[in-house]
């Protein structure tokens, strides 16, 4: 087996992937974990796992914590605006230290109206990084959690009513988890070099629907109310929210709005080693992690 890294290990994402790869019967030994603060990642080290600090504003540091990697996961960092020169930094520092294959996760496909948002320039710019690296490469353009876009909707149970100023557009969200088994099967599995996926749900969905599922899931009664941005800047304000707060929000909301991730595809169902995880399975444990009572299923 190959020693494999994963950067960013103490998020969201990083911790799950390297809970896969010990899933899929990866030895500790073969692992390595790069994080920002050491001490933050001591139970990868109780499992025997190479921890070592990967600042990616550090090139020295990142070629010392990519010695002796075959294959690397580059978990893109949240460091908005700052991302280009921090991704390549680490695409750098793998082709000098030798790496064999480099994993990025990137952002979906957003079609013809493509975003300009630097969320997804920053995302390209990376992409052709990597490609032109010489290293072989795999991107990984993972479309938005569906946890993060589910929150709102479990959040609004406490009102009765979800209002939104996406309207019925088309979400391609999938789980967290589901989109960690797929870096860790391109981690483990050959095949995978030179290869763009779109890690999407298999289906599109909606806020109609999401509302539905988590409505029906919590047992309790929930109204799915479109507006329009300006309302919904109002409505959130009226609320007790403050004027730039509510701004954010309804501005995180402009690329589902515009379709922007609408895609989808087989490609995520295809690399799991077992059904992708439903709407339905994804509302049930974010109701049970805010001690909502569920009825049995």
């Amino acid at each position: 087996m190959p020693r494999i890294t994963v950067t960013g290990a103490t998020g969201h994402l990083g911790t799950l992937v390297i809970e896969e790869l010990l899933r899929r019967r990866v030895p500790p030994q073969d692992l390595r974990a790069t994080v920002r603060r050491v001490e933050k990642a001591a139970h990868w080290q109780e499992k025997g796992i190479d921890v070592r600090p990967g600042d990616f504003n550090d090139p020295d540091a990142l070629k010392h914590a990519f010695a002796g990697t075959e294959r690397l996961l580059v978990i893109s960092t949240d460091a908005v605006g700052q991302r280009i020169d921090q991704h390549r930094n680490a695409v750098m520092a793998a082709r000098e230290a030798g790496v064999k294959h480099i994993a990025y996760t990137s952002l979906v496909d957003q079609g013809a109206g493509e975003s300009d948002s630097i969320l997804a320039k920053e995302h390209r710019a990376t992409e052709v990084i990597v490609r032109e690296s010489g290293i072989p490469y795999t991107i990984l353009r993972n479309t938005f959690y569906a946890e993060y876009l589910l929150a709102p909707v479990v959040q609004a149970l406490d009102w009765g009513v979800c209002a939104s100023s996406v309207g019925d557009a088309k979400m391609g969200g999938a789980a967290r988890l589901d989109m960690a088994a797929a870096a860790a099967a391109v981690l483990i599995e050959p095949g995978h070099e030179n290869k763009i996926y779109e890690i999407t749900y298999p289906r599109a969905w909606d806020y109609r629907e999401a509302v539905e599922i988590v409505s029906r899931v919590s047992g309790r009664h929930l109204e799915y109310k479109p507006v329009s941005p300006e309302e919904l800047t109002q409505i959130l304000q009226g609320a007790g929210v403050p004027a730039e707060t509510a701004r954010m929000i309804v501005g995180m909301e402009a690329p589902l709005r515009a379709g922007h991730l609408s895609k989808v595809t087989p490609d995520l169902e295809r690399m799991l080693d077992r059904p992708v995880t439903s709407l339905e399975q994804i509302a049930r444990q974010m109701l049970a992690e805010t001690q909502v009572q569920t009825p049995e299923p």
